[in-house]
């Protein structure tokens, strides 16, 4: 359904072999959000990629609707993309202004992400959820779920302390980063950098994103640099909280989005030619799974992905170009 509203909740739930999956007291009591957009053109793939994300999160939970206490909430400027699943998902709607308006004056591509999910925060009373379009779901959530609480969080996995990261501008700005911006106690050399292609949030942390917005502004003013957002959203949960990996059952695969991507689009592809509807479109994600590369294919492809258009950082600063352009001609007119 698509609704600039608070999402309303599909109540039924059914398992995909027809066997009831939820006893009474089990519930997911969660909002999933995901954002997918593109001002340019050049980026049609984000569409795909997310909507296959959205199927893993039913199809891991044997869900061909939505049970009571979960909703999954989309920011995007094509709710037709995700079809046939749209009457299923709260569609909250994206026009050129407000993406722009989301990635603030420094026009910060990742910026957005955080400022869509405090627009999810509010009135909300139950976990949030955000994933990233180039992720899927291996199994349940239920556990990681259940560990969300006033004093754990959620991220992807852990990378590398603060202190020793290896991005040039964010290094070089560690250190300088003025103390009104950062949490009390904050050490770079305790500080744990986690992968932001998962944030799972307790009600009770919602101010914490406000908090990362503020330190990812000031963070753009030194310089250019994808992983801000990952850092400004690191610091503020690693020193108010205890963060919990979720890279058990969540699937990241940033660095290999080209070969995923193209398998992704064949997939969907044929639920399209087939023109089926929403539970049929689950089952047929179910059986034909999309299977993780092995190690060995994954080298060897990502030789290739190197060569045509480097690590996923040149796709993000040639994203972040494009919003650049988007901006520039938005001025000049």
């Amino acid at each position: 359904m698509i609704t600039d509203s608070k999402p309303s909740i599909l109540p039924s739930v059914k398992r995909l072999n027809s066997v009831e999956l939820y006893c009474s007291e089990y519930v997911m009591n969660a909002r999933f959000v995901y954002q997918a957009f593109d001002l340019t053109g050049e980026y049609d793939w984000v569409y795909d990629q997310t909507l296959y994300s959205i199927f893993s999160l039913f199809t891991s939970h044997g869900w061909t609707e939505l049970p009571a206490g979960t909703s999954v909430t989309v920011f995007t400027d094509r709710p037709e993309r995700f079809e046939p699943l749209t009457e299923l998902l709260d569609i909250q709607l994206l026009d050129e202004e407000r993406i722009l308006r989301g990635m603030g004056s420094t026009r910060f591509i990742h910026r957005l992400k955080l400022d869509l999910l405090a627009q999810a925060a509010d009135g909300t009373t139950v976990p949030l959820i955000y994933l990233d379009g180039d992720t899927w779901l291996l199994s349940s959530f239920e556990s990681h779920l259940r560990s969300i609480s006033p004093s754990v969080s959620l991220m992807h996995t852990p990378e590398s302390r603060v202190s020793e990261v290896e991005n040039t501008v964010v290094k070089k700005a560690v250190g300088q980063i003025p103390q009104s911006y950062l949490p009390s106690g904050y050490q770079p050399e305790s500080t744990m950098l986690y992968n932001a292609g998962l944030i799972g949030l307790h009600p009770s942390q919602f101010s914490l994103i406000d908090d990362a917005i503020r330190l990812t502004d000031c963070g753009t003013e030194f310089g250019y640099s994808h992983v801000w957002e990952q850092f400004a959203v690191s610091v503020m949960l690693d020193n108010a909280t205890q963060v919990a990996a979720a890279d058990d059952v969540v699937f990241h695969y940033w660095s290999q989005r080209e070969q995923y991507n193209a398998m992704i689009s064949e997939l969907l592809g044929a639920i399209r030619a087939r023109g089926l509807e929403a539970e049929s479109a689950i089952h047929y994600v179910q059986e034909n799974p999309i299977s993780i590369l092995s190690e060995k294919r994954v080298s060897s492809l990502k030789r290739v992905w190197k060569r045509a258009l480097g690590q996923s950082k040149v796709v993000a600063a040639r994203m972040q170009d494009s919003i650049n352009a988007v901006q520039a001609s938005r001025k000049a007119s």
